[in-house]
């Protein structure tokens, strides 16, 4: 008898080592099953190539359509879940501020858009999943190298993020196309209506488009970072009628006006931005 309880008790003793031991080697482990964690966002300045539905990283260096700027975790009450979201505009406007002016002129040469993505749905629970904010060129244009990190007055960035066209400004295209015309700036105010009748091509009276054409011309030395921005006759720093910024006067009285300061090739084809060029040969290869 004694023998038989003493089997019983070594093989109940037995079971509650299978449980228990295991518990106290890891506290938390109740043997119930817990859901794996989800993955994490891509890291702030990966580059993607985007899809549809997909975005894809890729090596910097590589041509691709945008970069990490901006992630939530899977976990943040604050994520957006709707892919037609704002919250990537207004997390640019907030780490961009207002437009930069130099010379009198509001800076045009790094012109991005934004585009939100979310975890792959294999990589979702629910509403569950990571989002991440991609920093873009306006045009959509896919470019090689980094702009993330880069102030909104940046020269040092891919000519991608650049306002270039052939020939008339209305047909924008990136500054890595083909192009004759890149713009750098523009700018717009109001004149008395009496004056009117005085105002030449760009709308102007002679001595505001005298004013303009000068400051253009600095606006062009420093963003090329060449004392010469002409390039020996090449290149022309031009104020010109703007084809983007309406002219809307504000009153009867007066007459509004909007220019850009371009930098134009002539009959020279460009195959890159000049903006931050320096000493380097003209891009025309």
């Amino acid at each position: 008898m004694d023998r038989r309880w003493s089997g019983v008790a070594a093989l109940l003793l037995a079971v509650f080592a299978a449980v228990l031991v295991p518990q106290a080697l890891r506290p938390g482990m109740d043997g119930r099953a817990v859901a794996a964690p989800l993955p994490a966002p891509p890291a702030v300045g990966t580059c993607m190539v985007l899809g549809p539905r997909i975005a894809t990283p890729v090596d910097c260096a590589r041509p691709h359509d945008g970069e990490v700027f901006t992630t939530w975790d899977a976990d943040d009450p604050r994520r957006p879940v709707n892919r037609h979201s704002l919250a990537c505009t207004d997390e640019l406007a907030a780490s961009r501020g207002d437009p930069p002016q130099l010379h009198g002129w509001q800076l045009t040469v790094f012109n991005v858009s934004t585009r939100l993505i979310r975890a792959p749905r294999d990589q979702r629970l629910g509403d569950g999943a990571w989002a991440a904010c991609v920093l873009r060129p306006a045009d959509r244009s896919r470019y090689e190298g980094t702009a993330v990190g880069l102030p909104a007055d940046a020269v040092e960035r891919p000519g991608a993020f650049g306002d270039c066209a052939s020939g008339s400004l209305y047909f924008r295209l990136p500054c890595t196309d083909r192009h004759t015309v890149e713009r750098l700036g523009t700018a717009s105010g109001t004149l008395p209506r009496a004056s009117a009748a005085s105002l030449g091509d760009n709308g102007l009276p002679a001595d505001l488009d005298a004013a303009l054409t000068a400051s253009c011309h600095d606006l062009a030395g420093d963003l090329t970072r060449s004392g010469d921005p002409t390039r020996g006759g090449r290149l022309t720093p031009a104020v010109v009628r703007s084809s983007m910024v309406p002219a809307i006067s504000p009153s009867p009285d007066l007459v509004a006006w909007s220019v850009d300061c371009v930098v134009d090739s002539g009959e020279l084809e460009l195959t890159d931005s000049v903006v931050g060029l320096g000493d380097r040969a003209l891009p025309t290869g």
